[in-house]
């Protein structure tokens, strides 16, 4: 969440301070959900890609196949932060 806690903002003295705070921090959440969204599915399409099933997949997350195949769907564009190439680290481990 950045600097601040919960616990910071829930503190702020100022009514309307502490609601500018809390839209901020939420609005930085919001943003960085989405990103990591897109994270994971270029994660889940790259282990794919290098020959893993939607089921092993599913089972290094400890989720379904039916859930892996959403989160393949969510996130939009492409992922902005990529393994470099020629990573041989383990997929999704």
């Amino acid at each position: 969440m950045g600097a601040r806690t919960l616990h910071d903002i829930a503190a702020i003295p100022d009514p309307l301070d502490r609601a500018r705070a809390a839209s901020a921090a939420m609005t930085s959440l919001q943003g960085q959900g989405v990103e990591l969204s897109r994270i994971r599915r270029g994660a889940i399409t790259e282990a794919q890609q290098g020959g893993m099933r939607q089921e092993d997949i599913a089972r290094h997350l400890g989720v379904s196949p039916g859930r892996v195949s959403q989160m393949k769907k969510a996130g939009g564009e492409e992922p902005v932060h990529k393994a470099p190439s020629g990573y041989r680290g383990r997929f999704l481990s």
